[in-house]
């Protein structure tokens, strides 16, 4: 059986850099890409066992997106130690009238 959580070739594989998720990753703010990595998790939880009854491989995927959803905060926290100030500030800026 052909790979279904991690890198699955039908989303390009690990080892193409074209792969969605990474494009995703270039393309979208931090803000955008954290927000896509937690609906996956919702997603694939939410449905567990209600897709061709497969609750294992849905759990699994949703501790993929995950995974990449913890690496890339701490990512994140590591390279701009002061990054939830900083959103928190754009937010309030953005919500003054």
């Amino acid at each position: 059986m052909a790979e279904q959580v991690n890198h699955p070739a039908h989303y390009g594989g690990e080892d193409n850099p074209y792969e969605v998720i990474k494009v995703c990753r270039a393309w979208l703010t931090p803000e955008e890409y954290i927000g896509a990595l937690k609906f996956q998790v919702w997603k694939y939880t939410a449905r567990a066992g209600k897709k061709n009854g497969d609750a294992a491989t849905c759990m699994a995927k949703a501790k993929f997106y995950q995974d990449e959803l913890t690496r890339f905060v701490a990512e994140l926290n590591a390279n701009r130690p002061n990054y939830r100030d900083m959103l928190l500030a754009a937010q309030q800026w953005t919500s003054s009238p």
